[in-house]
């Protein structure tokens, strides 16, 4: 009997290159599948951890644990305290100073692996891992809209094997990746609201802005751009239904007010989700500020900021700071508007990579350079070649950042908006090698 090998061997040659052809188009097929590209995504993300050894929890203010704000609060709701405590463990009461949808997912990982647990830090680093992962299907699905399958293809494989977008899923416990995910997921659903207007898709708007503005309220300052852009759009195909409009609102309304109100019950009055922008602006703004922040105004870092803030609780703390916003604007107008300045620069051009120690920052701020104007680039050739949507990316791009410019800048507070970013630049250069290719052949034509 012959061997498998001599069968093969045997074979009619063309009946091998018919099976070769099956192995080569299946192989191409998963490559062009968004799902294993987000797959791909997931692995190398979670290989990175660990290479990097990203999941060894460390030492905040001499106490283990990860996560700032975030791990501690997540601990206090794992251990039965409520929503509190943002601040080293230490007991220091209910809080709203940061939103709660990612402490909420951090306490839940607490709960099944235990707090601070290395298992626990793995298991956070993989759920950002599998936003970011999600991340590749939105943009392909955006990019296949917007432009062609290659760009589609391209920008999902560069969101996924990109070095420098890998940092905040396998490195940070914080609503990083979460927020780039539900940022490029309401672009999507934007896009969709205006091809088919349903109620559902009104509806799927209106809830999962809820849910992002309970994740990351500065996605909130785009909520006017989205909203108002898909409304014209379908004013002038006379496709606009207002009725639909008010059940998105009301949807958005029904998602974020139960925290609301938790805050009304719980603080003893209003806040909108969340309360410490008095303290945010004053650690960026001061005479001679650097636009990046200065640590030593953090209660965590000025031991006698944290006994103000242990003596006062969190509302009274943030209460002696309440005046200080309009005072500074108003005393220092020209000051102001210089560090603003030198803000909005630095979302732009990674100046805050020069005050960061972080050991996870892999960005060099040359390439976060280059990342920014590859991404203007694209943004100018798409709004040139009158691409649909290509002023809605611009405008959520440039607009989200607003709460920043007038706070402080730091290098991960971009992510949200790099899916966009990154969609933009791989439009730039499919169609710069479209277009050198073409004058190549054309030239080679005329040679010939």
């Amino acid at each position: 009997m012959n061997s498998v090998a001599e069968r093969v061997q045997n074979r009619p040659e063309q009946e091998r290159e018919r099976d070769d052809g099956r192995v080569r188009y299946r192989l191409v097929s998963a490559l062009e599948n968004p799902y294993v590209i987000a797959l791909v995504a997931f692995l190398v993300r979670m290989v990175l951890i660990y290479i990097r050894q990203t999941y060894i929890p460390y030492y905040w203010g001499g106490n283990p644990g990860f996560g700032l704000e975030t791990g501690s609060i997540a601990r206090s709701v794992a251990a039965g305290e409520g929503f509190s405590s943002p601040f080293l463990d230490i007991p220091t009461g209910p809080t709203a100073w940061i939103a709660p949808v990612y402490p909420y997912l951090c306490a839940a990982v607490f709960k099944v692996f235990g707090i601070y647990t290395m298992q626990s830090h793995i298991a956070i680093l993989g759920l950002n891992s599998v936003f970011s992962a999600f991340t590749a299907v939105v943009l392909y699905r955006i990019a296949n809209r917007l432009f062609d399958r290659t760009v589609a293809l391209g920008t999902a494989w560069t969101w996924a094997l990109c070095p420098y977008l890998m940092i905040w899923p396998a490195a940070w416990v914080w609503e990083i990746s979460l927020s780039a995910l539900l940022m490029s997921s309401l672009v999507l659903l934007a896009l969709r609201v205006v091809e088919a207007p349903t109620l559902r898709r009104w509806v799927e708007f209106g809830g999962v802005y809820g849910l992002a503005a309970l994740t990351n309220p500065a996605i909130l300052a785009v909520l006017p751009v989205m909203g108002t852009w898909a409304a014209v759009k379908l004013w002038k195909t006379k496709r606009l239904t207002l009725k639909h409009v008010f059940v998105s609102a009301l949807v958005f309304w029904v998602v974020i007010t139960p925290w609301l109100v938790r805050n009304r019950v719980v603080l003893g009055r209003w806040e909108f989700i969340r309360d410490n922008f008095p303290l945010e602006f004053r650690i960026g703004n001061y005479v001679g500020a650097s636009g990046m922040g200065w640590a030593q105004f953090h209660p965590v870092n000025n031991a006698k900021l944290m006994r103000e803030y242990r003596e006062k609780g969190e509302l009274g703390f943030l209460d002696a700071r309440r005046s200080y916003p309009g005072e500074f604007i108003r005393q220092h107008t020209r000051e102001f508007i210089n560090i603003t300045g030198k803000r909005i620069r630095a979302f732009w051009d990674g100046e805050s990579l020069n005050y960061s120690r972080s050991k996870h920052d892999f960005w060099q701020k040359w390439t976060f350079t280059t990342f920014s104007g590859l991404a203007l680039m694209g943004y100018l050739l798409a709004i040139g070649n009158r691409v649909h949507a290509s002023w809605l990316m611009v405008l959520v791009t440039l607009l989200y950042p607003i709460p920043y410019y007038i706070t402080y800048a730091q290098t991960r507070y971009r992510h949200a908006v790099e899916p966009i970013m990154t969609l933009a630049i791989c439009y730039f250069l499919v169609e710069f090698v479209r277009r050198a290719n073409f004058r190549w052949h054309s030239l080679r034509n005329r040679a010939c």
